[in-house]
């Protein structure tokens, strides 16, 4: 008898059967999207209702690790590790858990107030405020161009220096350190340095 090709090997190998309440978790959410396709040119669609079981849902209260109050000091958790896994696997959600962190990430990005985030033991309630971080008194004293930093720092993951907002943005220097001197006064972004000619002087927004 002919051995069987390597590739089927490798596939026999490789494959792993899912437990029960995993396996079908995974059917479910791929007929649901093939049926409803998901995902459009990136766009989503309803995927109509899916049935679940309550040994699906599994539901547990959240361990909070310092209190409901500091909503961004929650460790990574995901209240049902199966249907999370499923769905990271399946490209449905972006991580795997709750997604408290990005949602204040988010927020901040485009410069909006963080999220009014409340758990008690049977609910959840967020409130998204279309509301900006700054004051009027900031908006109003905002030099003309000054958004255009505001985004460069909003979107960096650390503080950044004069030559790193120079180079984002494409403005010539003196121009910059204008906008940001000018921010600086008005308390709408931070200077942290050593000296007033520090190299490594970085900006952040408080």
């Amino acid at each position: 008898m002919d051995a069987a090709p390597p590739s089927s090997r490798v596939r026999r190998s490789v494959h792993r059967p899912l437990p029960r309440t995993e396996g079908r978790l995974v059917r479910r959410l791929r007929q649901c999207r093939r049926a409803s396709q998901l995902l459009d040119g990136g766009r989503p669609h309803p995927c109509g209702h899916l049935p679940f079981t309550h040994r699906d849902r599994e539901p547990r209260p959240i361990p909070w690790t310092r209190g409901p109050t500091k909503p961004l000091d929650i460790a990574r958790y995901a209240r049902n590790p199966r249907i999370a896994r499923v769905c990271a696997d399946l490209g449905i959600t972006q991580e795997r858990g709750e997604g408290i962190r990005r949602m204040f990430e988010e927020m901040r990005l485009v410069g909006l107030t963080d999220p009014d985030y409340h758990q008690t033991s049977g609910s959840v309630r967020l409130t998204l405020t279309a509301l900006s971080r700054m004051s009027p008194e900031q908006q109003a004293a905002l030099p003309r161009g000054a958004e255009e930093i505001l985004t460069v720092l909003r979107r960096g993951d650390h503080p950044l220096g004069t030559g790193d907002i120079v180079a984002a943005t494409g403005r010539s220097r003196p121009w910059v350190r204008a906008q940001l001197e000018e921010m600086r006064t008005s308390g709408v972004i931070r200077w942290d340095g050593k000296s007033p000619r520090d190299p490594r002087a970085t900006w952040s927004l408080p």
